[in-house]
């Protein structure tokens, strides 16, 4: 299986794009529209150039509504002391009644191999640590989407995490596990090529995003968790997070692995950046933003807000702020 496919091109030019500085990898972000009365992202930023050198990650937030527009970091209140913090995926869940909101997030210790979910209680100015989660099946997790009703899937992108070699051969040793209401985990899709990005809609469908399997999948989840009726929403060669957008599904994609893994080593090194928007009904795949790299490398996740798309990327620290067209 090939690592690279040609990039389309460039689809926005420089005064249609402008730069939110944030701090270092702010990889995944997300809409929230439910802790206070403004709508802003929250945004997961750590340094993954650094791996288990890096200094403590960072949660930050950007007020969509605000006359003026840049991100500040998030207060973190109530964690154990010594708590080590480099987070990655993200989710939001309110509870069933919908009156508590809840930030799952995905954190790494490479120095140790111990990978965690971290939940907080979200409010607008803080975010209130509740509880943590562990499980030798959560062996190399990169996403994680949680469920009104304190239950969530995580991605194990690789068998092995950091292999190479099982990400260049498109190995299908990664999976998605869940843990349930009896805190206990089971593996609900096994043999996956890199599945990467997850996306809950209205807790009944699950979206599956994979980088090596180049497709986006879309299951139902079944009253106990399970998941059926898996379906293939269209492709996405490199296919990273995933979010609805109203009747589609946004989906950044690395089209160049190997230039990807140029500029993880040299940032001067760029790599391309496309993101495509899916229907939910498999009506229609299209690219809404396409770069060389000039404008941002290696894009992960993408949102929607008033007519803009919020782009972040995997290492450097900015995001990009792009009229939808």
């Amino acid at each position: 299986m090939g690592s690279c496919i040609s990039v389309p091109k460039n689809t926005h030019v420089k005064e249609e794009v402008s730069k939110i500085h944030t701090a270092t990898g702010p990889e995944d972000l997300l809409i929230d529209s439910v802790a206070g009365d403004s709508v802003r992202l929250i945004i997961s930023c750590n340094d993954h150039r650094l791996g288990e050198n890096a200094p403590r990650g960072m949660l930050q937030m950007v007020n969509l509504d605000a006359d003026s527009i840049y991100a500040r970091p998030l207060t973190i209140l109530g964690e154990p002391e010594g708590l080590d913090f480099h987070p990655h995926g993200i989710s939001l869940a309110s509870d069933t009644l919908g009156e508590n909101h809840y930030l799952y997030v995905v954190s790494h210790n490479d120095k140790v191999d111990k990978h965690y979910i971290y939940k907080y209680q979200v409010y607008w100015d803080s975010l209130v640590f509740v509880q943590s989660y562990e499980s030798p099946l959560m062996h190399s997790p990169n996403s994680v989407a949680a469920l009104a009703n304190g239950t969530f899937y995580v991605t194990n992108d690789l068998g092995k995490r950091g292999s190479r070699m099982e990400a260049i051969l498109a190995q299908k040793k990664g999976s998605v596990i869940y843990k349930n209401k009896a805190d206990k985990w089971v593996t609900v899709v096994p043999k996956m090529a890199y599945p990467n990005g997850l996306c809950v809609e209205d807790n009944h469908y699950l979206y599956i995003g994979t980088t090596r399997q180049n497709k986006l999948f879309r299951f139902v989840i079944e009253y106990d968790g399970n998941l059926v009726d898996r379906q293939i929403l269209g492709k996405a060669f490199g296919g990273d997070n995933v979010r609805e957008y109203g009747d589609e599904v946004l989906i950044p994609a690395h089209h160049n692995l190997f230039k990807f893994a140029a500029h993880y080593r040299d940032r001067t090194k760029l790599a391309p950046s496309v993101v495509y928007s899916i229907a939910k009904d498999k009506s229609s795949r299209k690219v809404v933003y396409a770069n060389d790299g000039s404008q941002i490398s290696a894009s992960a996740t993408a949102v929607e807000y008033k007519g803009y798309f919020y782009l972040g990327q995997v290492f450097e620290p900015y995001l990009l702020q792009v009229k939808v067209k």
